[in-house]
């Protein structure tokens, strides 16, 4: 049996240019067609966040992702996260198929 991995890093959805953009993970997660997919420093729900970028989801980003990727998808958390005062933090494995 074959399966193909992604694991990545998304740091909140915020790259480099400072933009809030989680469309551009879902592509960029999209284009691998991986079938396990391990996500770090996932963003939970954060106030100071979402008053800031217009586009903030209502929901953690791990839910907001994992709606518009995969149906039926089996979604873990691999540790309980890690929070400070810029939010929490956890990693994901994302079982797609």
């Amino acid at each position: 049996m074959r399966f193909r991995v992604l694991t990545y890093n998304i740091h909140r959805a915020i790259g480099v240019d400072r933009r809030f953009r989680p469309e551009r993970i879902i592509r960029i997660i999209e284009s691998h067609q991986a079938d396990i997919v391990f996500l770090q420093e996932v963003q939970g729900e954060h106030e100071r966040h979402a008053g800031r970028y217009a586009n903030w989801p209502g929901k953690p980003q791990h839910e907001f992702i994992a709606e518009r990727l995969w149906t039926g998808a089996s979604l873990i958390i691999s540790d309980q996260g890690i929070s400070n005062e810029t939010g929490t933090y956890t990693d994901f494995i994302v079982l797609t198929r």
